[in-house]
């Protein structure tokens, strides 16, 4: 039986609302995909709702001059797109800085690494959600 050579990645999860993101991060020329794979399509693809995808999701490579010397493997459910798409930003940075240590102040400046903690307020009892109340009748 051959022997199977062990692959040279990093990993990352990142999360946004109810969406979650994890990315296993190649160096280019040891990489089994191509590009950045979001739940296996090209990530423009995935998020071509957004006009601003291709920039978000690789914001991290953009900001530590790293654009194209890694390819990366994207597993995302939950939430919507755009929350994904903020979840596969943060998986990735964090990704970077297990690699290499020195982009995490550039990362965290950017506000990369930090999690956006705002969520949808619960719906509470008696009301139609959180805060809209039941419809007065006068009659």
């Amino acid at each position: 039986m051959p022997k199977v050579s062990k692959m040279e990645f990093s990993t990352g999860k990142g999360s946004r609302k109810e969406a979650r993101a994890s990315v296993w991060l190649y160096d280019k020329g040891k990489s089994p995909v191509a590009g950045i794979l979001v739940n296996g399509k090209e990530s423009g693809v995935y998020f071509s709702d957004f006009k601003e995808s291709a920039d978000k999701a690789l914001r991290p490579f953009q900001v530590t001059n790293l654009t194209g010397k890694y390819h990366a493997s994207v597993k995302v459910f939950g939430g919507g797109r755009h929350s994904q798409l903020e979840a596969v930003s943060q998986a990735i940075a964090k990704a970077l800085v297990k690699k290499d240590e020195s982009l995490k102040s550039i990362l965290r400046k950017e506000g990369l690494l930090t999690r956006d903690d705002r969520m949808v307020e619960s719906k509470r009892w008696g009301r139609h959600k959180s805060r809209r109340k039941q419809q007065f009748s006068k009659r």
